[in-house]
C-alpha cells in the first residue's frame, strides 16, 4: 500500500503473532523469522519495549544473542563464563544501541509533561485535570458561603444556623 509505513506497534504484533502461532518445536523457524523481522525493525529505528519482549519470547537465548547482544557477552558465552539466560537477561532496552530506538515515539507522559511545560512558556493554563477540580471546587465553596445563613429542606427552613447564634437547633 502507497504512503503505509511498518511502525513499532506492527513489528510488535508481527512479533506476538510469531511467539503465539509459530509451533515452539520450529524453534529454528521462528529463530529465522523473528530474527529477521526484529532486523527489519532495528534497522528502521522502532525498537522499543514492546518489540524486545516479543522478540525475546520468540526466540531462543542463542539467537537474542546473536541478533540483539553485544560484543562482550558473545565472548563471555563463548568461554562459558555466564549462563545463556543470566546473558539473555541482561539484554534491555537501554542496552541496545541509541540507532535502533531513533524513531520511537516518547510516551504519552513525556509528550504530556513537554506540552505542560511549552504553554506555561506561552503564558497559558496547563490544564491539570486535578487542579481544575480543586479551583471547581474552592469557587463553589467560596459561593456558599455568602448562602450558608439560609438552609432550605422541603417543608422545612432554618434561617440561622446554631454555630452562628451558639444555640442549638
Amino acid at each position: 500500500m502507497d504512503g503505509v509505513e511498518a511502525d513499532y506497534i506492527t513489528y510488535g504484533t508481527m512479533l506476538k503473532c510469531i511467539a503465539n502461532l509459530v509451533p515452539p518445536e520450529s524453534i529454528d523457524n521462528r529463530n529465522q523469522l523473528a530474527s529477521k523481522i526484529f532486523q527489519r525493525c532495528a534497522g528502521s529505528g522502532f525498537v522499543n519495549g514492546l518489540v524486545l519482549k516479543e522478540f525475546k519470547r520468540c526466540v531462543s537465548n542463542d539467537c537474542l544473542l546473536d541478533v540483539a547482544g553485544d560484543g562482550g557477552a558473545r565472548m563471555d558465552r563463548r568461554k562459558g563464563g555466564s549462563s545463556l539466560d543470566r546473558l539473555a537477561a541482561s539484554i534491555t532496552l537501554s542496552s541496545l544501541p541509541r540507532e535502533w530506538k531513533a524513531n520511537v515515539l516518547e510516551s504519552r507522559k513525556e509528550s504530556r509533561r513537554r506540552g505542560e511545560k511549552e504553554k506555561e512558556r506561552n503564558g497559558e493554563s496547563t490544564g491539570k485535570p486535578n487542579q481544575k477540580r480543586r479551583q471547581k471546587k474552592q469557587e463553589k465553596k467560596e459561593d456558599n458561603e455568602d448562602n450558608d445563613i439560609f438552609y432550605s429542606v422541603p417543608g422545612f427552613q432554618i434561617v440561622e444556623t446554631s454555630w452562628q447564634s451558639g444555640r442549638d437547633v
